[in-house]
């Protein structure tokens, strides 16, 4: 009664750390159905592919069989060579096949839910044993699908299977009036070629199995209101996480800034402390925007980046400092710093003629006048 109202409770779907967690026990949502189905169909293509090697080995097998004298025939020992020579060689050519046979059952279970190995999941459970809960999962949803998909398969293989039949009837009569070489490989094309189609059917099942089965794993992995706060408060609660967190904020931030710098129109240092990076497009801006900034290590690493893409760096030590103390990030600078900056950028603009030999050379930066609410020491 307990379960229930628990299971009735468990409303709330599953966090990204209830699913890791269950993924280390090995508790993932699998299809038998899926991997019957593909098991059963590549290795009746596989029957279909391989099967020249087989049908040479078995008219091989056929005509040695045949040609025993009737002294041989009482010969134990040439019975065994005889017996052992034959098994040797239908397995040998089926080798192939039961290599690929192999790789497909365990490259098939994996497409639906993956592939992990979980030690925990091998782990005995005295659980398992219990007789009471085994009862109980015969008479549950799952027990019922159980028996619903094992009526359906019944069904389907058998319906198929007439129609295979009803299909290669002809064939099938027609081979006792063919050469024994021409039968065996006949009949074994008519059968590969069956079994395929029988295997079909199973993917009938499997489309419905699937959705059901992660239907069900989600079921399983859903959490109660008060679940999901005791995790949080377990996870982010912690000070150690939260540090972690932030510290991976702020690297993504700085990364982000620091991607911005060589689009940046120039950058204004202290020379030595404060950098800020400024870009400014007169077409779709309503003012210069600050794209970066930092101090010491930080500052260092914006002109490096600056250098290195050939973004001019301009010293005017109070204009940094009141660009960084009064702007964010991603904002454009404040109104009373419009008129230094247009010198700024006035500056930049004429050295990068100068540099390319179409004007002459600029007089130095002037000193600005930077508003009292606005400076900073």
């Amino acid at each position: 009664m307990a379960d229930e109202e628990s299971a009735q409770d468990k409303s709330e779907e599953p966090t990204q750390k209830k699913i890791d967690d269950s993924r280390d026990k090995g508790q993932v949502p699998r299809s038998k159905e899926l991997a019957a189905a593909g098991v059963m169909i590549f290795g009746a293509l596989g029957c279909s592919i391989f099967s020249g090697p087989v049908i040479d080995a078995l008219i091989a097998v056929f005509r040695s069989s045949m040609s025993v004298t009737r002294e041989q025939v009482y010969d134990l020992n040439f019975l065994a060579n005889q017996f052992g020579n034959s098994i040797f060689s239908v397995f040998s050519s089926l080798t192939t096949f039961f290599i690929m046979l192999a790789f497909i059952a365990l490259f098939v279970p994996g497409l639906f839910g993956g592939w992990i190995f979980s030690w925990k999941a091998l782990a005995p459970k005295m659980s398992k044993m219990n007789p009471i809960k085994g009862l109980k999962k015969m008479f549950s949803v799952n027990g019922l699908m159980e028996l619903v998909k094992s009526f359906a398969k019944f069904v389907l293989v058998g319906f198929f299977g007439y129609l295979a039949l009803n299909h290669n009837i002809d064939k099938l009569m027609a081979l006792g009036f063919e050469s024994p070489e021409s039968a065996i490989a006949h009949g074994l094309s008519i059968l590969g070629w069956s079994f395929v189609f029988l295997s079909t059917s199973l993917l009938f099942i499997a489309a419905i199995d699937v959705p059901f089965q992660l239907f069900q794993h989600n079921k399983q992995l859903k959490m109660t209101k008060q679940e999901v706060k005791d995790e949080h408060k377990d996870t982010e609660g912690k000070p150690e996480v939260k540090a972690r967190i932030r510290r991976m904020q702020h690297e993504i931030a700085q990364n982000r800034m620091m991607s911005a710098v060589p689009e940046a129109d120039v950058i204004i240092t202290n020379p030595d402390h404060f950098a800020v990076a400024l870009k400014y497009d007169y077409g779709s801006m309503m003012a210069p925007k600050l794209v970066a900034k930092g101090v010491d290590l930080v500052a260092e690493q914006i002109k490096r980046v600056a250098i290195e893409n050939n973004v001019t760096i301009v010293t005017a030590p109070p204009l940094a400092r009141s660009i960084y103390y009064n702007t964010k990030l991603e904002q454009d600078i404040p109104a009373g710093l419009y008129v230094s900056v247009a010198q700024v950028l006035a500056y930049v603009y004429q050295l990068s003629e100068y540099t390319a030999g179409k004007g002459a050379r600029p007089e130095d930066v002037p000193d600005f006048n930077i508003p009292d609410d606005l400076q900073h020491d």
